[in-house]
């Protein structure tokens, strides 16, 4: 039981910076709805939609930089120098990032054809371009 706590407070520390990134960017999303919320409902919609968007490719991202971990921890678990590895998983963090800007900057382009209401567009798209949380 002790080494389940041991390993328990261990993960904690390596996590906590992740918990709390997740947790301030949910409070962001939050906070648009609240503001949105008593300006308009159809502002409300478009901050939801345009939010939704954002998650989509924000959870694949995080999905793709996750897979960087099992390789490492093999490598090293096998006793491999994994410092040779820091300039691949930075190239492939660059490239992920780049490639998540260019891919939100998409999909403003198939917001009309998502089938969302015609006054909803114009928000969504200013929304998708000048804040991207």
């Amino acid at each position: 039981m002790t080494n389940q706590i041991k390993y328990t407070k261990e993960l904690l520390v390596l996590t906590w910076p992740i918990m709390f990134g997740f947790i301030g960017h949910m409070l962001i999303g939050a906070g648009d709805v609240f503001v949105a919320g008593r300006h308009s409902a159809e502002v409300l919609a478009a901050i939801a939609i345009a939010n939704t968007m954002f998650i989509l490719v924000y959870a694949l991202c995080i999905g793709l930089m996750i897979s960087i971990s099992p390789v490492l921890s093999k490598e090293r678990g096998e006793g491999r120098n994994i410092n040779e590895h820091i300039w691949t998983c930075l190239l492939y963090g660059t490239l992920i990032s780049v490639g998540s800007f260019f891919l939100l900057r998409f999909s403003i382009s198939f917001v009309p054809l998502i089938g969302v209401e015609k006054a909803l567009v114009p928000m969504i798209r200013e929304r998708k371009i000048f804040c991207v949380n």
